[in-house]
């Protein structure tokens, strides 16, 4: 008898304990306010030619996160944000975005920041129907790549042709040479402008182009050279500090003119003044701008990274956090409502100005055109 009992008791044991495992250790659901807790995937280049804006633009949206998960308050929504490293890599980015979807399940993307990668990342995010919302891509192949496709960067559409148009009934210019770097930025905002500034009457004499990274264009300037054009119009990254000095000491005369990525003091203080007269294009913020909001942003920037600029990256970059929660204060936190709330968006008001989605997920905004004077950016003719 004894082992029958002894049988009965080992029964009633683990019913008992399987009773307490379940019932007896606290509630089987999360807790209200983990449950309104929202995973933002990031992804930017964190290393290789453009880190210094990865820099920045982590710094922002770190300083957007925690202001709004300070305001959150009980059972408010609140983000965690998770970052991957693309280093400006289509490759990187891909996987970067797979691992954020498929293991870290996040409802939204900022990012990436470079053309290249986003027009990587954009098929398969719409495809698991997760938002991307990207803080610097600008090539016009992303306009119509999804529903849950979107940027607070401004489409090289609006800012090639209003410099085209500028640089020909502004600057008079009959001639020109193109310098781009040779990826999905550079190609689109090239052919963007050829083709406005062709139409306007303008001709184009001389395309070079170089690889991303690139530190010796002495060979593309010297044909530009030959060609004698009025005006050059560069596009790239960091490497224009090095074709802004290599220009100068091969004696070249030209009326430059470049993109958005020059309204950047930090990169323009490394060119030694030899990006001075310089005509370019910016998305429509500053970091000197007069207003409190602005300035305030700016300062913080500047604490956070030691010192660099808060350039138009980082504004954009903090901006879209805001989209975000504004989008999910207005319709939810599932990413169709997320979607559905970034749709509905109408002047939404952050440091660079009043946004608003058009039908394909692109932000519509002015573009500025400015010089370098003396080292420093100023707005033209101010």
């Amino acid at each position: 008898m004894r082992p029958r009992i002894f049988s009965r008791f080992r029964i009633m044991v683990a019913i008992l304990a399987t009773y307490i495992a379940t019932q007896g250790c606290g509630p089987r659901t999360a807790p209200p306010d983990a449950a309104r807790v929202v995973k933002i995937g990031v992804i930017l280049p964190m290393t290789g030619e453009v880190a210094k804006y990865g820099k920045t633009a982590l710094a922002a949206i770190e300083m957007a996160v925690g202001e709004i998960n300070a305001k959150a308050g009980t059972g408010g929504v609140r983000f965690q944000a998770v970052f991957e490293d693309d280093a400006l890599n289509p490759t990187v980015g891909l996987s970067a975005a797979k691992k954020l979807i498929e293991t870290d399940k996040v409802a939204a993307i900022v990012g990436p920041l470079g053309s290249s990668v986003a027009l990587a990342v954009a098929p398969f995010v719409e495809q698991r129907r997760v938002v991307l919302l990207s803080p610097g891509a600008s090539t016009p192949e992303l306009t119509g790549a999804g529903d849950f496709i979107f940027r607070n960067a401004l489409s090289d559409v609006f800012e090639g042709q209003d410099l085209a148009k500028f640089t020909v009934q502004e600057l008079k210019v009959k001639t020109i040479a193109i310098l781009y770097v040779n990826n999905a930025f550079g190609v689109g905002l090239e052919q963007v402008f050829k083709e406005e500034f062709e139409r306007l009457g303008g001709k184009v004499i001389a395309v070079e182009a170089f690889a991303q990274g690139s530190r010796d264009m002495r060979t593309q300037l010297v044909k530009i050279m030959r060609a004698q054009p009025q005006s050059t119009y560069l596009i790239g990254y960091e490497e224009m500090i090095a074709v802004f000095k290599q220009a100068k000491e091969l004696g070249l005369r030209t009326r430059w003119l470049a993109t958005t990525f020059l309204n950047d003091q930090d990169l323009v203080g490394k060119m030694g003044g030899a990006a001075d007269g310089c005509v370019f294009a910016a998305w429509d913020y500053s970091p000197d701008s007069q207003d409190p909001r602005v300035r305030a942003f700016a300062d913080k920037i500047r604490q956070r990274t030691g010192g660099l600029n808060a350039d138009v990256f980082a504004a954009n970059s903090y901006d879209a956090i805001y989209l975000l929660y504004d989008a999910i204060q207005r319709k939810g936190t599932t990413s169709e409502a997320i979607r559905d709330g970034l749709y509905s968006i109408d002047d939404f008001e952050g440091v660079t100005g009043k946004t608003s989605f058009d039908r394909n997920g692109d932000v519509m905004k002015p573009v500025r055109i400015r010089t370098i004077v003396d080292g420093k950016i100023r707005p033209y003719g101010g």
